[in-house]
Parts: C-alpha cells; structure tokens; sequence
C-alpha cells in the first residue's frame, strides 16, 4: 500500500502548495529494470511539466 503519497499531499497542502502531480516510480528493487524505469518516470515528469505551460 502506498501511505507516502497521502501524507505528502496533505503535508504540501498544509504549508500552501495545492497542485501537486503524482508521479509514480515502482519496481526500482529489480536491479537489470531500473533504467528504463527511470527514464520512463522522467519523460513522465516532462508531459507533466509541458502539459502545464
């Protein structure tokens, strides 16, 4: 279960920043997978941030 996200949220959201976008990266404890997971999160991350400009 993912009990980070929820709280990170609320504690963002407690200090004024409010639009906050999930980005999730999972799977990273399998060694020969953890590159292309990442870059998968970060063209994730790129979407997101030209999807806001």
């Amino acid at each position: 279960m993912d009990f980070q996200t929820p709280y990170l949220q609320r504690i963002l959201n407690f200090v004024g920043i409010e639009d906050i976008r999930h980005i999730p990266v999972q799977g990273l404890a399998h060694e020969d997978k953890v590159p292309s997971i990442k870059e998968n999160a970060k063209a994730h991350a790129k979407q997101v941030a030209h999807a806001q400009l």
